[in-house]
């Protein structure tokens, strides 16, 4: 009787874990607080970040969903933002996972207001940011802004990019479950947001930097086929391939010198150092050392909504056998 109820509360347990994973819970532009309305039962609130339905995964790389997450709506609001200006994301402080990659895309709403975008298919993505492991600590970026619920991942929009209307995508890409699911294991969630840019520059992506969602990623992609156990997590690089180059859109690139989006981003608070983005050194901000290795800041992998149910069960058990997050036990989020 007691195995069986201890199993019962393990099975609780992870019920629990697997549905909390993550949406974006709001951004600051421009110093303005744009809140998201409720996944589960959206009210219709004005907001600027698109709704999706429910806070789970996208597990398929060929489903339309890649774009801006589970049948993601368009909203009411654009949120003015100007380049070279940082913009402050919150995911929600129930995500669960720390392994795995955070990537940045922008495209323009097709010459009109993101407020009417919908054929995300047609969109032209291109990278800004990208974050898997931090070199300084050689633990996951994800694992240390997780580590402080509430921290926001600063984001900063290229400097000079041409103005105009954009969907900002931000992505978390959870990689806790590769090693149980075959390779196959990957979760991605992407969640947009409408912005306007205001800029006096006229820096656009070169046309070979362009991706459409889906399309960008290739299931056998390292960046989504990476097992974090693996040992080699030093080598990891996000899928998706290189940040973008910014050329001048009136055909001379003079002054640009094939710079790369001169994205930043930091989990704030932080420290400056320098980051070599796409072989152009730049000044970033690097977040807070992480006291722990990944063992001590290992994921918790109970996500129910894809995959082999007995594997991510497997996982969760042995997760939950003595893990410690900076010398706390890892507390399990609703």
């Amino acid at each position: 009787m007691v195995h069986i109820a201890a199993t019962l509360i393990s099975l609780a347990l992870l019920a629990s874990q697997a549905a909390a994973h993550g949406v974006v819970e709001w951004f600051i532009a421009n110093g303005k607080n744009y809140t998201g309305d409720d996944e589960f039962d959206p009210k219709g609130i004005p907001t600027a970040i698109r709704t999706v339905n429910g806070n789970g995964p996208v597990v398929d790389v060929t489903s339309p969903y890649t774009a801006c997450g589970n049948q993601a709506k368009v909203v009411s609001v654009e949120a003015p933002v100007d380049a070279g200006s940082i913009v402050e994301i919150r995911w929600s402080s129930t995500w669960p996972h720390n392994t795995g990659a955070m990537t940045a895309w922008m495209a323009e709403c097709g010459g009109m207001n993101c407020t009417q975008f919908q054929d995300l298919a047609s969109a032209q993505w291109f990278k800004i940011d990208e974050k898997g492991i931090d070199p300084t600590t050689g633990d996951w970026y994800m694992a240390e802004i997780f580590m402080d619920p509430g921290k926001p991942y600063n984001l900063t929009i290229p400097e000079n990019l041409k103005a105009g209307q954009y969907l900002l995508r931000h992505e978390l890409i959870n990689l806790a479950l590769v090693a149980n699911m075959g390779g196959s294991g990957a979760e991605m969630y992407p969640q947009c947001l409408q912005l306007s840019v205001q800029s006096n520059g006229d820096l656009v992506p070169q046309s070979s930097d362009y991706v459409h969602f889906p399309g960008a990623y290739k299931a056998t992609d390292p960046g989504l086929t990476f097992a974090p156990g693996d040992g080699q997590k030093s080598q990891y690089q996000p899928p998706g391939g290189p940040l973008a180059k910014l050329v001048s859109s009136s055909g001379d690139a003079s002054g640009t010198d094939g710079n790369a989006a001169s994205s930043t981003s930091s989990m704030a608070p932080s420290n400056a150092s320098s980051t070599n983005v796409a072989g152009n050194t730049q000044q970033s901000t690097a977040v807070p050392s992480s006291t722990g290795s990944l063992s001590a800041a290992s994921d918790i992998p109970t996500n129910t909504c894809s995959g082999d149910m007995k594997n991510r069960r497997k996982v969760g058990r042995e997760e939950l056998r003595g893990r410690t997050l900076r010398g706390r036990r890892v507390r399990l989020l609703r």
